[in-house]
């Protein structure tokens, strides 16, 4: 009996993977120096460690697909609530059009990256799902 190799295992996941995280990693970065989020907060609301999150952050390497399509859900919840954060300041501000700005520009990023996953994902948080529940159920 021949037996068959995984998918996650084969070179074609393991290269997406890696190409997938080269494109997340500043994403991801630059959301947490702006301190639109926390590894802490990603830690206690998503359940991802700490330790995932420097090695693609800090150290630059590689992390699962899982990780990955957890990382989409993350990063759109967080967006969504600097976007409503945004929403209640004066939008003739200097401070609050730059980081306006850098929102819109977070938000293409996420949009490009994670396509049609990135537009499902959005659609739950319009129909008020939390998306904390879905990736971490406990």
């Amino acid at each position: 009996m021949v037996k068959k190799k995984n998918f996650i295992c084969s070179p074609a996941n393991k290269r997406m993977e890696e190409e997938m995280s080269k494109e997340l990693a500043p994403l991801l970065g630059l959301m947490l120096a702006r301190k639109i989020t926390t590894r802490t907060l990603i830690k206690r609301e998503f359940g991802i460690d700490y330790k995932t999150i420097a090695k693609l952050v800090d150290a630059g390497q590689t992390v699962t697909t899982v990780t990955i399509l957890k990382l989409g859900y993350v990063i759109a919840h967080y967006l969504h609530l600097e976007k409503l954060k945004l929403e209640k300041l004066d939008s003739l501000a200097s401070e609050v059009k730059k980081r306006m700005d850098i929102f819109c520009d977070l938000d293409s990023k996420y949009r490009a990256l994670y396509g049609f996953t990135a537009t499902f994902v959005l659609q739950q948080i319009k129909n008020n799902e939390d998306l904390r529940k879905m990736v971490n159920p406990e």
